[in-house]
This record gives structure tokens, sequence and C-alpha cells, in this order.
């Protein structure tokens, strides 16, 4: 089988010749099409939206924002950022746990 060298020789050889990200960029598309009409994806789609909708109301809750990723000392000594993400993580899990005892 002649292997094409050319930049664009590929694209007018035969299938069998095309490189092989372009074989498995088609074949996972065709698995992608196969799982999308077994409903496989939609059950997982649900899943996320759900706990994005979690995570969102979470930080919205905490009125977190850009402030709470700004770097630390890394001692976690007053670091309100750091506090503010352990009560909306606990939020999001629906857990209770000493930061959020205190509040």
């Amino acid at each position: 089988m002649h292997t094409p060298t050319g930049v664009g020789d590929w694209r007018q050889a035969g299938k069998h010749s095309w490189p092989v990200c372009v074989r498995a960029r088609a074949q996972v598309w065709e698995a992608a099409e196969h799982l999308q009409a077994t409903k496989v994806f939609s059950a997982i789609d649900r899943l996320v939206a759900h706990n994005l909708r979690k995570v969102q109301a979470a930080f919205r809750a905490h009125r977190v924002g850009p402030q709470h990723f700004q770097g630390s000392t890394g001692y976690g000594h007053g670091d309100w950022g750091r506090e503010t993400l352990d009560k909306a993580s606990c939020a999001v899990c629906l857990c209770v746990c000493v930061c959020c005892a205190r509040v």
C-alpha cells in the first residue's frame, strides 16, 4: 500500500491510506453516534447538568467570586478564599464539617 508523503496527498488517496489520526477521528465519531443512538450519553448529560446546578447554587449562596481564587501564603491562616470554598463544597456535598460549624 502506498503511503502519501505530501500534506494534501492523503485526501486523494484511498480510505485505507489516510493518516491514523483521521481514521481514529472517524472511528470516534462513529462510536459517539452509536452511543448517542443508544441513549447512553443522555443519562450522563442529565447527571452532569444536575451536579452543575448544585455547584452553581452553592457558589451563588456563598457569594464565591474571583477574589476567592487569589494566591495565599500557603499556611491557611485567615485565608477567606479557602474558607468560602470549603463552605461551598460542603453545601454541594451536603456535609457538615468543622469550617461550617463555626458559621
